[in-house]
């Protein structure tokens, strides 16, 4: 499970200490409410569409070597995110399992060797 933008900005808050002025972290931090909210709604995967034709776009990837490798990026990034799927998924069960004292995927598949 995603962790709680409060909690992420306040673990971090030393190192924004170290980035941004006083104003701009106070700034910031009055945002943490709207930064949640983005944090529970980004989304994590494009449409087709939106993937098409932000790589065919001419005027941004003029040429098939610049499209090619947006192509490259677009993939790179729909595996990343499903990959967090998926191990936030096997997580999620054994964490529920575990719950309900039914055995873990990782007993199951010791037992089966």
């Amino acid at each position: 499970m995603k962790k709680d933008v409060k909690e992420v900005i306040q673990g971090e808050e030393t190192h924004l200490n170290n980035l941004l002025e006083q104003e701009d972290l106070s700034a910031f931090k009055g945002m943490v409410d709207e930064l949640r909210d983005t944090w529970t709604k980004k989304q994590m995967f494009r449409t087709e569409t939106e993937a098409r034709f932000s790589v065919l776009q001419d005027n941004r990837y003029p040429t098939k070597a610049a499209k090619y490798w947006q192509c490259v990026r677009e993939q790179s990034s729909y595996l990343d995110n499903l990959m967090t799927l998926s191990f936030d998924y096997r997580r999620n069960l054994c964490q529920t399992q575990k719950l309900i004292g039914q055995p873990s995927i990782e007993n199951i598949e010791e037992q089966s060797l």
